[in-house]
């Protein structure tokens, strides 16, 4: 009882989670059904079966040569139930899966296009946890409109940065050395403008589009053309000695002369 204490990683990360999204009642699914689900409040699945209907009663073909009480999972039932977050492993989350269900979820190709790690940071001293977020759909997602795409700020907390409460609200806090980085973000074809709630006039904007092209706009007007529809990568920082909390990334269709563009091509332009 002295020597394991992961179990406590769940508090900051799950009230951190219940203050930001209790009202709009995310499913989350989680391996260690203890912790997080009890500290979060927010309904959950448990991907190992103990507090399920339906797991334990379709078990794997291996079932009974495994670690015991870890073995059970169906990870075709989690993806049909299609939560909003999900934490492998520990009362935290993990970016490698553990156990059954996991391990065949992030193969899939569809999880890599729907779900994205977010980093998220909870009180100190306990580490910081490792959500994936459904991106698409959902009740955390993008907003996507005819003109108009909106991010919420946590979605920027995959790289370096780490997503916190600022208020009820989870945004991620940028600087120079933590980036925030959104990847594989799929854009139609047009010229959009990038801009950030609160607006960050010095912000730097990386670009990079189907993984080949890339550009940097250093300071707004952060204006981009694409030739095609296109998943863009994204990554903002800041000046040295400089740090903001991104609530919000928003693409809006504009007749801006673009500062970077992407051909059918791919071909790099340097900005």
């Amino acid at each position: 009882a002295k020597n394991e204490l992961w179990e406590w990683d769940g508090l900051p990360i799950g009230t951190t989670l219940r203050q930001a999204f209790g009202s709009q009642r995310p499913l989350l699914a989680v391996d260690a059904a203890g912790a997080l689900p009890y500290w979060s409040e927010l309904p959950s699945l448990d991907m190992l079966g103990l507090n399920d209907h339906h797991i334990p009663r379709h078990p794997p073909p291996n079932f009974g040569r495994g670690v015991i009480g870890h073995e059970l999972g169906d990870p075709d039932y989690v993806w049909e139930r299609a939560p909003d977050l999900i934490a492998f492993c520990n009362a935290r989350g993990n970016r490698a899966p553990c156990f059954f269900a996991g391990h065949a979820l992030v193969r899939r190709r569809d999880f890599k296009r729907d779900y994205q790690l977010v980093r998220v940071r909870g009180a100190q001293p306990h580490p910081v946890g490792e959500i994936y977020f459904r991106r698409e759909g959902g009740r955390l997602g993008i907003t996507r409109e005819a003109d108009r795409l909106l991010i919420p700020g946590y979605f920027l907390g995959e790289g370096l940065a780490a997503a916190h409460l600022v208020g009820d609200t989870l945004a991620t806090r940028i600087t120079a050395d933590e980036p925030g980085q959104l990847d594989r973000l799929e854009v139609p074809a047009g010229t959009w403008k990038v801009t950030t709630e609160p607006p960050l006039e010095h912000l730097h904007l990386g670009f990079a589009c189907d993984g080949v092209s890339s550009a940097l706009l250093d300071g707004a007007p952060h204006v981009i053309r694409l030739a095609e529809k296109t998943p863009l990568d994204l990554a903002a920082g800041l000046p040295p000695g400089a740090a903001a909390d991104v609530h919000r990334l928003t693409l809006v269709r504009t007749d801006e002369a673009p500062g970077a563009s992407c051909g059918a091509k791919h071909t790099r332009h340097a900005v």
